[in-house]
């Protein structure tokens, strides 16, 4: 996100105004000058979650629920936010962040992406025109971005993306990369009634909806300067393997919100293969087979699951290729 309106300067606004608060931000030390850096206290803790029982991860994931109804009931007309967009209207809380993201998109993004631009145009037209209530968007709600100790969440992490905005905008986060993308967070239908009785809210599962594609959206937009522009060869490889995967993702939510209905996905013959089939095979049952044994961090195991996705899907692509090509002879 460099030199967008993402800066790190932003950042420590909200670590500012939120100092004192009951909401659960570390605090700031100092900025480093011209705000290439933060110093923020180090947070009791840890954010991993696999090693918790199951009533463990539900005392966690019951108290991250608080945590951000907490900050869901904050005034954020309070707030000493100078270079946060502020909506006049129901709708802007939903276009102000288009205008956002879409002029990072413009500003960074050097291919065409005509997908992404294209759902930036159905995010506009399908906008929300009614929200409840105002509040500060966390803006990346998910697991990872916090950390816990002793069952409780000590401090909510990664505030980059935060904004004025609907509070369906942070429930959709929770939703795709809690319960969606990553899985097991518990149970949803409780966590959500669970914020609604502690923010007094209802929720909204259509504006959920919406701001589901929204945060797909959002990543499509975070990941194309990388793959564009390079980078550690982490970054790529793992923003690579999202393009597929949130390609398909968006375009059924962007179908959801115009009420498009999607035909069904025919399965290619399982012994239809491309030029590049059996090569893709030999070097996945390699990853499987020898690498994956001897990976032990979780980086490389995540780079592995990454690379897993990118493979399927080059050979999906490589047979589809083909298919179509016999189909037109």
């Amino acid at each position: 996100m460099a030199d967008t309106e993402l800066t790190l300067s932003r950042e420590a606004e909200v670590y500012r105004a939120l100092a004192n608060t009951n909401v659960r931000i570390p605090k700031l030390h100092a900025v480093a000058p011209g705000g290439v850096a933060l110093l923020v206290e180090r947070a009791a803790g840890t954010h991993d979650l696999a090693n918790l029982t199951i009533d463990e991860r539900t005392a966690v994931f019951d108290d991250f629920i608080d945590a951000i109804a907490d900050l869901h009931n904050f005034d954020h007309a309070s707030l000493d936010l100078p270079s946060y967009r502020r909506p006049t209207g129901a709708i802007e809380h939903a276009t102000n962040e288009i205008d956002l993201w879409g002029g990072i998109l413009d500003a960074r993004a050097r291919r065409s992406w005509s997908f992404i631009h294209f759902a930036r145009r159905v995010l506009r037209e399908c906008a929300p025109g009614n929200v409840e209530r105002t509040v500060l968007c966390h803006g990346d709600i998910g697991p990872g971005n916090f950390m816990h100790f002793q069952n409780r969440v000590s401090a909510i992490l990664d505030w980059e993306f935060s904004h004025i905005g609907d509070p369906m905008d942070d429930l959709a986060w929770w939703v795709f990369r809690g319960h969606e993308f990553t899985g097991n967070c518990g149970d949803l239908e409780s966590q959500l009634r669970r914020w609604s009785a502690r923010t007094g809210l209802p929720v909204d599962k259509r504006r959920i909806e919406y701001y589901k594609a929204f945060v797909m959206f959002r990543w499509f937009v975070s990941i194309a300067p990388i793959i564009d522009h390079g980078g550690t060869a982490m970054d790529r490889s793992v923003h690579y393997s999202l393009v597929p995967v949130l390609g398909i993702r968006l375009a059924q939510a962007l179908a959801g919100l115009l009420g498009v209905g999607l035909p069904p996905c025919d399965l290619l013959p399982v012994d239809q293969h491309g030029t590049a089939g059996e090569i893709i095979d030999v070097l996945q049952q390699d990853l499987n087979e020898v690498v994956a044994p001897d990976v032990h961090g979780n980086e490389g195991r995540r780079r592995l699951a990454g690379s897993a996705i990118f493979f399927d899907h080059i050979r999906t692509s490589d047979c589809i290729g083909k298919f179509a090509y016999e189909e037109s002879l």
